[in-house]
């Protein structure tokens, strides 16, 4: 059965921080996170998307520390636990590698019940926080790319980082497989087979999440955030952050405008 130490989330402004851990720590951790970060892998520090989750087993060393410009709010979760060993014996992740994850909106979610069940505690809390983690695991287990054999593999997370960096440009599929010198329907199979998603998907993703941020922290009007997210018309905008978020552009200002 898994016990669960720490279920948290962070979400802090454009101070600095480290976490260094030479020696790991007394639990496994699963970090989450929702900004760009730095993450020690086989040795270099690197920089990673957002939603690409990091497994570290008890006492396995670990360093990360935000990837987030001046103005930006860093955002993570991460899941301090005692695993269960019959579960995890079967390494349904992989220790200390990027895992870009699949179906991040429901992970986080899941991570947000597992924090409420962690703190207010009743009688069935084990049970449920049991229930919670190994569903995680399982769906984070469904973004591990079932082969390493993928060309193109490092060009690929190359180009994905640069999407999340900068959804508002105009990103155009045919430019981006020129750029790799394939063709786009190669580049389309290749990107989904590593990534579970395309990169239509993930330039609107980070739209998305980019317009979030500015309606939560600035006072532009929703046609300027529309243009600064990359659109041209602004009610194709709305239609689409609709889509995704299941609230207009204003009514997520209100409930989130600080």
């Amino acid at each position: 059965m898994f016990r669960t130490k720490h279920v948290m989330s962070h979400s802090l402004p454009t101070n600095f921080f480290e976490s260094d851990m030479p020696n790991g720590i007394d639990y496994d951790l699963l970090l989450i996170p929702q900004s760009p970060i730095y993450v020690r892998v086989d040795s270099e520090i690197n920089e990673y998307p957002p939603f690409t989750a990091f497994y570290f087993p008890k006492n396995t060393p670990y360093y990360y520390a935000p990837a987030i410009k001046d103005g930006e709010v860093y955002e993570d979760c991460f899941i301090q636990f005692i695993s269960d060993d019959n579960f995890m014996q079967n390494r349904l992740i992989p220790i200390g590698q990027p895992i870009y994850l699949q179906d991040a909106a429901n992970i986080i979610t899941l991570t947000e019940l597992l924090a409420f069940e962690n703190f207010f505690r009743n009688e069935n809390s084990d049970l449920i926080i049991d229930f919670l983690m190994k569903t995680i695991i399982l769906k984070i287990h469904d973004s591990v790319p079932k082969t390493d054999i993928i060309p193109y593999r490092n060009e690929l997370y190359e180009l994905r980082q640069s999407i999340a960096q900068s959804p508002e440009k105009q990103w155009n599929l045919s430019e981006m497989a020129e750029s790799l010198h394939i063709s786009p329907g190669y580049l389309h199979l290749l990107y989904k087979k590593l990534f579970f998603t395309t990169c239509k998907q993930d330039v609107i993703a980070g739209r998305i999440e980019k317009a979030k941020h500015l309606l939560a922290q600035s006072s532009q009007d929703i046609k300027n955030i529309s243009y600064a997210c990359g659109y041209n018309n602004t009610e194709h905008f709305c239609r689409q952050f609709y889509k995704c978020t299941g609230s207009t552009p204003s009514e997520y200002r209100k409930r989130h405008l600080n």
